[in-house]
């Protein structure tokens, strides 16, 4: 599938992105690529194979969670550097 200037421009504008004109030969060399690319993974009959990596032997390797106790002065340093603490402890922001 071949990609044209005003297409890029188009997805430019959409992105709020300002684009020279070379930016926009060289995007729309590179997304024509992409492109033919995804068309060739579509050519592929893949209706009968089976599907690899779910029947594994293999399980997650995890280790065990343990508490190792730290010299205090080197607890202490790290406390001293963290932007926050509460209870005694490094309070970060919630990762979920």
């Amino acid at each position: 599938m071949e990609i044209n200037k005003d297409q890029i421009e188009k997805i430019a504008q959409l992105a709020k992105l300002e684009l020279s004109e070379v930016e926009k030969e060289k995007y729309a060399k590179q997304f024509s690529s992409i492109l033919s690319f995804i068309e060739t993974l579509n050519e592929l009959n893949i209706s009968s194979d089976e599907i690899l990596g779910l029947e594994s032997e293999f399980d997650n390797q995890l280790r065990s969670d343990e508490s190792v106790v730290c010299h205090e002065d080197v607890r202490n340093l790290s406390l001293n550097q963290a932007p926050e603490i509460e209870n005694n402890q490094i309070k970060v922001k919630r990762v979920l």
